[in-house]
């Protein structure tokens, strides 16, 4: 899980921990459902944990909240992606998202993301 793979990362003092999922990254909200999502390159470690407590599914809470706690820098992006396709980028800058601290940061959003249930919106 995501959760065990960020506390191995911590336990071990990794620079990086890569979540593979089935998404290639962190959407402003689900691509599947709006086709207009943009792909994070950056979030910030609290960003993330209150999209993952909205409902966002892209990590689990207890997996941001110990990458956050433990300073983990977190790497999202899609284990369907093949490696040597064109525009792939490289080993070291592939697409996805990296979570990590607000000072790593450049340019910040008002709305990062929105996340939802069935009958409700949460914007953040």
């Amino acid at each position: 899980s995501d959760t065990s793979a960020v506390a191995i990362a911590a336990a071990v003092k990794a620079d990086r921990c890569d979540i593979y999922t089935d998404v290639d990254g962190v959407y402003t909200t689900d691509p599947r459902i709006e086709p207009k999502a943009r792909r994070l390159a950056k979030i910030s470690f609290e960003e993330m944990l209150e999209m993952a407590s909205l409902g966002a599914k892209v990590l689990q809470v207890r997996s941001v909240e110990l990458a956050m706690v433990h300073r983990v820098r977190t790497f999202v992006r899609s284990s369907f992606d093949d490696p040597d396709a064109p525009g792939m980028g490289d080993l070291l800058n592939p697409p996805g998202t990296l979570i990590c601290d607000e000072e790593e940061i450049v340019e910040q959003q008002v709305v990062t993301g929105i996340a939802y249930a069935k009958d409700e919106a949460q914007i953040s």
